[in-house]
């Protein structure tokens, strides 16, 4: 597994992985990292600015319910970039068309997702067992071009759990900086379901003002740390 705080990004990728809570855009990445195009998270950055914005400028009386409204679209902006870039990262490995047996074993898992989906339902008899094993061992030869849609999994709630599940499945050490459950299930995901309940719910807007930021801090973490499994090359076998 790869230790995985945002801050060990190699020094040729942080000088090109350049971001700011304020929004500014960021400059591509070298050709060696450029898994990733950074329009993604820059127009994401762009909305959840003048999203602040809005809130601040509105009239008082609509502030709560604006308050409230930015949290499902924090959300999203979280869970659609943290797909985004999973996907672009297995994308740029699939382009390599790598045997896998030349790859980590990590990403050997995600390369036979869809093997281990026929096969594990439940514990296999001993001649299913041979045949496994066979095709496991035939597999080797093979190179990994592409991966299953269902192999990035967010559940309609990437919550703390399913990120973690996420990252271990890259090979990367979760929980990491600045992730914690309080702020990813309660505040990010428990306020919209108590809405939706019909509980009142009072967003107090230094909470809000929190959250803009742990979300951006989140989105741009979880970014540098797949960043970092390129520059390291840990989807080869060491």
């Amino acid at each position: 597994t790869v230790p995985a705080p945002a801050s060990g990004l190699r020094s040729e990728a942080r000088h090109h992985i350049i971001s700011t809570a304020s929004g500014r855009a960021e400059s591509a990445p070298p050709p060696k990292t450029r898994f990733f195009e950074p329009s993604n998270f820059n127009w994401r950055i762009k909305e959840i600015s003048d999203l602040k914005k809005a809130i601040s400028e509105a009239n008082q009386a609509y502030r709560p319910v604006l308050r409230k409204a930015a949290i499902p679209i924090l959300y999203a902006h979280w869970e659609g970039h943290a797909r985004f870039v999973v996907e672009a990262y297995l994308k740029y490995v699939a382009r390599r068309k790598i045997n896998l047996k030349n790859l980590s074993l990590h990403m050997r898992g995600i390369a036979l997702h869809d093997f281990f989906k026929r096969n594990f339902s439940a514990i296999p008899n001993y001649d299913k067992r041979a045949e496994i094993l066979k095709e496991i061992a035939d597999s080797s030869e093979k190179q990994f071009r592409s991966f299953p849609d269902d192999c990035v999994n967010t559940g309609a709630n990437l919550n703390f759990e399913r990120t973690a599940q996420i990252a271990r499945m890259l090979g990367v050490n979760f929980p990491f900086e600045p992730f914690d459950i309080d702020t990813l299930d309660r505040k990010l995901l428990e306020t919209p379901n108590v809405i939706a309940h019909s509980a009142v719910k009072i967003v107090d807007e230094d909470d809000l003002e929190r959250l803009f930021d742990s979300v951006i801090s989140m989105m741009r973490a979880f970014r540098d740390v797949v960043a970092n499994l390129v520059v390291e090359e840990k989807f080869k076998r060491s």
